[in-house]
């Protein structure tokens, strides 16, 4: 063979080599990686792999759901959830039996507030949140202040009565104005009383005292013109109107101071409370000052009570003083019934004589 027979031969040979290692790639190629000749296993796995790869680099756990693998690849099922346990019930926002939390009542600071010498009889009732807001340890901040401020009134069946009542969702009836009439059972009760949780619902607790607490059968003493006064303590925003019930309850006489603890606007607590705002409105920061505040509450409390009662002197003194002997029985019953009406409690001397009053000559 000559030279160019053997360079025409060398050619065709590796035309025919390359020629079959292009068809063997192909064909491995094919079968790999192509999704016409993946079966649908595959296909799934595949897919579920680069979403688990994917999921992992956005901090999401992805379990894979495939009912023909190992029963390993199962996912398993988390106690605490109950969309993946359905046999698991939610647990209830307020406890068949309620949680107490215990403070020593030795360790509550005496306050001497002069002016609570003269307060001597009211009737005081404390509405205190009790929602899932509030921490136990915070809870117990309010059993504590309430002993601390209860501690400094002058607490008898004819002085200063207390009750309690919580609210979340729903208000809590704890103890009514004639349940607990001496110092150590009042304090007793309010050392023990069980911790409710829920929401938050104010306007709801606010009409629940006004028809359950101050009334003459839970021991109000309205009746004999004693001080009426509501405490509410919250720590949020309520999910119902309070402006309503707070007004009942002020037109039937009662004196409401509101305390409002880490809320940024205090407009509600306003809502709720007596005016001056200064004098029947505080709001704090959070728990940890609370305490602070127990003396000037107190303080408050008591000055309301003394001003009540010097009202209610003047006004059963005007009565009784200003009438004189001559009055008709027809003007006696109208005169009754007015001051009944704005009076409660006053008795009419129709017998009483006037002194004139004596002006100074210049």
């Amino acid at each position: 063979m000559d030279l160019f027979a053997w360079y025409f031969l060398l050619l065709g040979c590796v035309v025919l080599i390359n020629a079959q290692i292009t068809q063997d790639v192909t064909g491995v190629s094919n079968t790999t990686t192509s999704p016409d000749t993946m079966d649908a296993d595959n296909v799934e796995k595949s897919r579920l792999g680069r979403r688990r790869k994917s999921g992992m680099r956005r901090g999401i756990r992805m379990l894979q759901n495939d009912t023909t693998s190992n029963s390993s690849l199962t996912p398993t099922p988390d106690p605490d959830d109950t969309t993946s346990n359905p046999t698991l019930l939610p647990t209830s926002i307020n406890p068949v039996t309620p949680t107490t939390i215990n403070t020593t009542t030795s360790t509550i600071p005496v306050i001497n507030v002069t002016v609570c010498e003269n307060a001597t009889v009211a009737d005081v009732v404390f509405l205190a949140d009790s929602s899932g807001s509030i921490s136990l340890a915070n809870l117990q901040q309010i059993r504590f202040f309430l002993l601390t401020v209860v501690s400094g009134l002058d607490i008898g069946p004819n002085n200063v009565r207390v009750g309690l009542a919580q609210f979340t969702g729903a208000p809590f009836q704890e103890f009514l104005l004639n349940e607990h009439q001496d110092r150590d059972s009042l304090l007793a009760a309010l050392n023990n009383y069980p911790v409710r949780r829920g929401g938050t619902m104010i306007g709801r607790a606010l009409d629940f005292i006004r028809t359950q607490f101050f009334t003459e059968s839970a021991g109000s003493r309205a009746n004999q013109g004693v001080p009426q006064i509501a405490v509410v303590l919250t720590d949020g925003a309520s999910f119902d109107d309070v402006v309503e019930p707070a007004r009942r309850l002020r037109q039937q006489g009662v004196d409401l101071f509101s305390i409002g603890v880490g809320l940024t606007q205090v407009t509600e607590l306003e809502a709720i409370a007596n005016q001056p705002s200064d004098q029947f409105v505080f709001s704090i920061e959070n728990f940890g000052v609370l305490q602070t505040l127990s003396e000037v509450l107190l303080r408050s409390v008591c000055k309301v009570i003394i001003d009540h009662g010097q009202v209610y002197a003047h006004i059963k003194a005007r009565v009784n003083f200003t009438l004189g002997t001559n009055v008709t029985e027809v003007l006696q019953q109208f005169v009754l019934s007015l001051t009944s009406t704005f009076c409660v409690g006053c008795q009419v001397d129709f017998n009483a004589t006037v002194t004139p009053v004596q002006t100074a000559t210049p």
